[in-house]
This record gives structure tokens, C-alpha cells and sequence, in this order.
């Protein structure tokens, strides 16, 4: 992308990966095994368009499930939230950022659209306000800003009730408080075989590496901590400074672009080999784990083969990815 100036300045500039919004095929088997496997507490339902919430207190949702639907999903005011598609299967539906506060989010969408970047719709989720809009290979970005203080009393008082509607970003009226947790109420779920702190970070494959580069460093405004088009490879942070994406070019043998895995730091180090024995014994599919001088992971796949990593960062050092596990785009 030889970004313009105006386009080069848009920057959202978000904290970091704040979720992962996923299509399952069978939405109470998966949040079961979420729950009970991957150790995220259910925290809200929404019949009304075959969804549901998990997360471990860190913010309302580490996690997002929608059972494919058959028709399209309409949320309050008529809002359009998923079209009916006939070739969807499960996988990635967006990748949730977290921004400073809603002012931050609406400059950021004013910039955007005098830029004429792409928005695609704007919405409030009740417990969030939220600008979505898609990269170059058709992932889908929500850009989204807290807008409650305490989001369980809201999921309490609204349950099973539509959240999303419709939202008109005011720079007039918007808040610069920060309405993120900052003192997470961790919470667990007993006899899980895992328990995560936190939804982190997302690796995609991508069609043009330089064009994904450009874009997600001048739109949607995360820094590059390293890697090139020339190395293959792109990780990028937020504003926090954890590594939150990664980016790789897509084979040749590939034709669509498709996320490799979601990750969800540990916040301590794991005895592998225990976890191993736990997540068999529990059912799940594991895939592997690794050991390298930046983490330490297990990686599982959902019921729907959709893979994750749980990882505790042993050490940021940019250096170190220079000497990559065995599989690439498992750097980050």
C-alpha cells in the first residue's frame, strides 16, 4: 500500500487484542468445552442471534461464539449483525482491539473516514461502542471502546437480551475516561485443565506481506517489533507492548488467506507435560507444544479445529525470533 499521507495518519493506535470472535458449528458443544477444557467462564448468552460470551474477568469477553447461522442475524434497531452466507464454516469472524477510551475510538473513526479508509459500520454492544472495518485479505477488525464501568451488572441486568444497535460516533458527547479493567477479578474454572489470563494475540496468513504491513501499521496504528516483507514475517504490538499479531506471507500452494491460530497468555510458566496428560485425559485435541526462548506453549484445537495456543511469555526479546520454532507462525 503506498499509503497517502492523510491514510498514513488515521493510527486507531489500540491497547491490544482484547478478543477473539469465533463461527462454530455447534455453539453449546463448544461452550462446554471452552468452559471446561480451555477454562473461560460463561458470562452471557444471546439467544437471539445463537451466541454466547466467555471470559476469565480480565473484560467481558476473552471469547465470542456464534453458531453459523441460517439467516441473517439482526440485532436492536434492525442492526445487520452477520449476513447468512452459504460457504461460511467455522473460524475467525473478527479480532476484537481494545482502545483507550470511546474520544480515542471516535478521533480514530473521524480520521478513518476523512481518509476515506474502510469502515465498515458502527455499533453500540451496550457494554462497548465499536468501529469494525475489514484488512486487505477480509479480516474483520473491531475497534471497540468500553463504555460501562462495571460490565457484569449490565450482562446480569440484560441477560439473554440482544445487545448490538445502532451508534452515531459524537466527538461531542464522547468520553476520554477509560472504561477498560485495570485491576482484573481473575476468575476460574475448577478442574480445567487450562486457565488463562488473557486473550492476546492473533497469527493470520496474509496475501501481500508489504500491503498487510503498510495497513496495519498506518491504519490501524500498531507498532512493528519485528520482521519485514523481505523475512516473511510481521509481529506487531500495541500500545501496552505485548506482542499481539503476527503476520506471514501465504504460501503458494494457498489461495485464501486463513488465521494459522489464536493465542491466550498463561501468566505463569506451565508444566508441560502435566497439561498434556490433563487436556488428553479431558478429551481434547492436542496438537503439540512448544518450547522456545521467547514462550513456552500447549496448542489445542476446538471441536471445530479451529487451533489455539496458551502461551507464558519467557522474554520479548525481538532478537530471538530469529531462530523460529519448527512451524513459523507459531513466533507469535
Amino acid at each position: 500500500m503506498n499509503a497517502s499521507k492523510s491514510v498514513q495518519d488515521v493510527q486507531f493506535k489500540p491497547r491490544r487484542i482484547g478478543h477473539g470472535n469465533f463461527f462454530v458449528s455447534d455453539l453449546e458443544r463448544s461452550m462446554a468445552y471452552y468452559e471446561h477444557v480451555f477454562g473461560l467462564q460463561v458470562v452471557f448468552r444471546e439467544p437471539g442471534i445463537g451466541a454466547g460470551f466467555l471470559s476469565n474477568g480480565n473484560s467481558h469477553h476473552d471469547v465470542g461464539l456464534i453458531e453459523i447461522p441460517k439467516k441473517t442475524l439482526i440485532g436492536r434497531d434492525g442492526q445487520v449483525q452477520v449476513p447468512v452466507k452459504e460457504e461460511r464454516k467455522p473460524g475467525l469472524n473478527h479480532i476484537g482491539l481494545e482502545m483507550e477510551s470511546e474520544a480515542h475510538l471516535v478521533a480514530a473513526y473521524e480520521r478513518a473516514m476523512a481518509a476515506g479508509a474502510p469502515v465498515h459500520r458502527t455499533v453500540d454492544h451496550t457494554i462497548a461502542y465499536s468501529v469494525y472495518m475489514f484488512d486487505p485479505d477480509g479480516y474483520y477488525l473491531e475497534f471497540y471502546a468500553d463504555s460501562q464501568d462495571d460490565w457484569r451488572a449490565i450482562m446480569e441486568e440484560k441477560s439473554e437480551q440482544l445487545l448490538t444497535g445502532d451508534w452515531t460516533p459524537d466527538p461531542a458527547v464522547a468520553s476520554d475516561v477509560p472504561k477498560y479493567v485495570v485491576e482484573t477479578e481473575r476468575r476460574t474454572v475448577e478442574g480445567a485443565p487450562l486457565q488463562p489470563h488473557r486473550a492476546a494475540r492473533a497469527s493470520l496468513f496474509v496475501r501481500d506481506l508489504a500491503t498487510s504491513i503498510d495497513f496495519y501499521a498506518d491504519i490501524v496504528g500498531l507498532t512493528l517489533v519485528a520482521g519485514s516483507a523481505a523475512d516473511g514475517y510481521a509481529v506487531f504490538a500495541g500500545t501496552v507492548g505485548s506482542w499481539d499479531l503476527g503476520l506471514f506471507q501465504v504460501g503458494e500452494d494457498a489461495t485464501t488467506p486463513r488465521m494459522h491460530h489464536f493465542g491466550f497468555e498463561l501468566s505463569s510458566p506451565i508444566e508441560l507435560e502435566t497439561v498434556m496428560e490433563r487436556l488428553r485425559a479431558a478429551g481434547a485435541r492436542v496438537e503439540g507444544q512448544i518450547v522456545h526462548a521467547t514462550k513456552q506453549s500447549v496448542c489445542v484445537r476446538d471441536p471445530d479445529g479451529i487451533l489455539f495456543e496458551f502461551y507464558f511469555q519467557q522474554s520479548r526479546d525481538a532478537a530471538a525470533l530469529q531462530n523460529p520454532p519448527k512451524d513459523p507462525a507459531f513466533l507469535v
